[in-house]
């Protein structure tokens, strides 16, 4: 059964997840942290859909090199669902969703915070802002896009805006991280 984007349900499952979080973790850093990441991907799945999906997941980048690396996982299109973090929480090390903020202090390890970067000038400003107060205040900033380059998508940004924030957050005196490697430095 498939479900359409952004249904009434999907909404209400959202938020459940977001005031009924897991197990808390706890971010204390003064020092800015920044992880570029970027997404790709249908919402449309069940539960053992999704489970079969990483499985497949698994067995082919495990041919590479016969390790694990499913660690840190994207909720497609933000769509968090109290019956998928179960499945996430065994699986995975970290996982987030699209509700913008910066991680610090208490924070659900597998429903963290994430801020969109997309051409539209609102996004654009948005993602500023965000970058700025990790830079004043510290904290862990997860900025994430689609693409990008000259003519990005609509979901996402141009290729002259993401090198200036990442210059931005370099000469702010940010870490750039992957999202696996700030997991590992903040101890999730």
């Amino acid at each position: 059964m498939t479900q359409k984007i952004g249904t009434f349900a999907d909404r209400i499952n959202n938020r459940l997840v977001r005031y009924f979080p897991g197990p808390a973790a706890r971010i204390e850093t003064s020092e800015p942290i920044v992880s570029f990441t970027f997404d790709d991907v249908l919402s449309s799945i069940s539960r053992r859909g999704l489970e079969a999906d990483l499985d497949r997941n698994d067995t082919v980048l495990g041919s590479f090199d016969g390790g694990r690396h499913g660690r840190n996982f994207s909720v497609p299109f933000g769509m968090a669902s109290p019956v998928m973090q179960p499945l996430l929480r065994r699986r995975f090390r970290t996982a987030r969703g699209i509700m913008p903020g910066i991680n610090r202090g208490s924070v659900d390890p597998y429903n963290l915070a994430a801020v969109e970067l997309r051409a539209d000038q609102n996004y654009l400003d948005a993602a500023d802002h965000w970058l700025e107060d990790v830079l004043q205040k510290g904290g862990w900033l997860i900025i994430f896009t689609h693409d990008v380059s000259r003519t990005p998508s609509f979901y996402g940004c141009p290729e002259d805006r993401f090198q200036s924030l990442v210059r931005r957050a370099v000469s702010g005196g940010a870490k750039i991280m992957t999202v696996d490697a700030a997991a590992t430095a903040l101890g999730l």
